[in-house]
């Protein structure tokens, strides 16, 4: 305990600020990785289906249906990603 009873001196306090901020710079990043991730693997997922609707007369109004769906979401998880990478504070901005 300080001398002022708080329990944590100033420099203690700024040590676990900036902690605390480094950590939230790698969850950001983290997030917009595996947002871009989705995002690529659901345009596989809308290729992979159109390609079975061309290859499967039968099914292909479902199979291009969720193909379209497959590209609608992944054109969401890339603007999430854009979104998150453009209000990211530059590193050693609190």
């Amino acid at each position: 305990m300080t001398e002022h009873g708080t329990g944590c001196s100033p420099q203690d306090l700024a040590r676990q600020a900036e902690k605390a901020r480094s950590r939230s710079r790698k969850l950001r990043a983290d997030s917009i990785k595996v947002t871009e991730q989705i995002a690529e693997t659901e345009e596989r997922v809308a290729g992979t289906l159109a390609r079975l609707a061309a290859q499967h007369p039968d099914g292909a109004p479902r199979l291009r249906a969720k193909a379209k769906a497959a590209e609608d979401y992944a054109a969401q998880e890339w603007q999430r990603a854009h979104d998150r990478q453009a209000h990211q504070p530059p590193a050693g901005d609190s």
